[in-house]
Formats: structure tokens, sequence, C-alpha cells
């Protein structure tokens, strides 16, 4: 972000700040003040052409993390939580290809779909020891592609 938009952004906080102040001595409820603060900073943040937000965090009403959009390891990931904070869907780029996980309840790997930027495509089903039993894909040269494996890991079926 250039050094004039970062004291725009500067400027438009300070003044929520002065604002909100200004309207708790007035006497208005703290749900109208955060009325009014949420308008003037829509209001003020129209009018920039450019924000930079390296991550965009999601919370209930309770302050509770439900997700987040954002940057991580220099690539754009959103992320969703379930009520106990435990990221359960993970969506994503990462060298120009894309990815969808599901997770278990406790975090691990249940379900990967990925693309590569070659053209090929894959689906894995993990078990609840987070090994791949399950592949299917498609390769660059427009292929198909099964293997099944056993709760060890060892390849039981493949079919090209």
């Amino acid at each position: 972000m250039s050094l004039m938009r970062r004291l725009v952004f500067l400027g438009v906080i300070l003044g929520v700040i002065v604002l909100s102040v200004g309207c708790q001595q007035s006497g208005l409820s703290e749900g109208r003040v955060r009325d009014i603060v949420e308008e003037e900073v829509a209001r003020r943040l129209a009018t920039m052409d450019d924000l930079t937000i390296s991550r965009l965090w999601f919370a209930n009403d309770d302050g509770d993390i439900l997700g987040m959009l954002g940057v991580i390891d220099n690539k754009l990931t959103l992320t969703m939580d379930n009520a106990e904070g435990v990221p359960v869907v993970g969506l994503g780029s990462v060298d120009g290809e894309g990815y969808l996980i599901l997770r278990s309840a406790d975090g691990g790997v249940a379900v990967l779909i990925g693309s590569s930027s070659d053209g090929g495509a894959l689906l894995t089903i993990y078990n609840a020891d987070e090994n791949a039993v399950i592949t299917i894909g498609s390769s660059s040269d427009g292929n198909g592609m099964l293997f099944i494996e056993d709760k060890d890991g060892q390849v039981t079926f493949v079919a090209p």
C-alpha cells in the first residue's frame, strides 16, 4: 500500500475513534454508536481506490472465530471453522493449482480435491488415520486413473 493510502487509512481510523468517543459522550447507546461508526467507516472506505488486507477474520456475535480469508505463505486461502474453532474446510490456490480440503471435526484430512496447472485433477478420500484410501484423477494427457489403497497405504487396485 502506498504511503498516501496508508495515511488516508490512518485518518479514517482516527476519525472513527473521534466519532465514536463523541457519540458516546452525547449519551447514545452502544448499538447506535456502532451503527454510526460502521456507516462512517463504509462511507470513507468507499472513497478509497485501493485497500490491502493480508487477513480478514470472521467471528460470530460472541467473538468466536468462524473462518478466515487471507494470505498464508503468499497464497490466498479461505478457511471455515467448526464451533470448537477447528478448521474443517479449506479452499485455496498453490502455485496456480486450486484445492478444496474437507476435514473431520478434529481437523484430520478427510477429502482433498485439487487441480493442477497442467490440466490434471484429483479427488482423494482419507480414512480416520489420514491415510489416502481412494484416489481418482485425470492426468494432463487426458487419461483417467483410479488407485485404491488399504489402511496401511498398500495399493490394492490400480486402473490406468
